[in-house]
């Protein structure tokens, strides 16, 4: 998977990253995308962009959020998931 979708975002070369679709409403989308980065150790950046069919770019995504978490963080975040699932 490509690692730079987001224009003018600075990107580790050769470092993959995880991206997919949270909603898609043939319109209006919304993905996350998952990248390791240098530190803190074990951490990763987290994006959410969404892509609007209708706007004057349409094949360009917005940052709608973006955080650097580390690995703790995202095992938090891993169990909050699932809990939701789950019930």
């Amino acid at each position: 998977m490509s690692d730079s979708f987001i224009s003018g975002h600075v990107h580790l070369v050769g470092v993959p990253s995880s991206k997919v679709i949270l909603s898609d409403n043939d319109d209006f989308r919304y993905f996350l995308a998952l990248k390791p980065i240098p530190g803190p150790v074990g951490g990763h950046s987290l994006t959410i962009t969404s892509q609007w069919d209708s706007s004057s770019k349409p094949q360009e995504e917005q940052v709608r959020f973006r955080a650097c978490i580390d690995r703790a963080g995202l095992l938090r975040l891993q169990d909050l998931i699932r809990q939701e699932l789950a019930s």
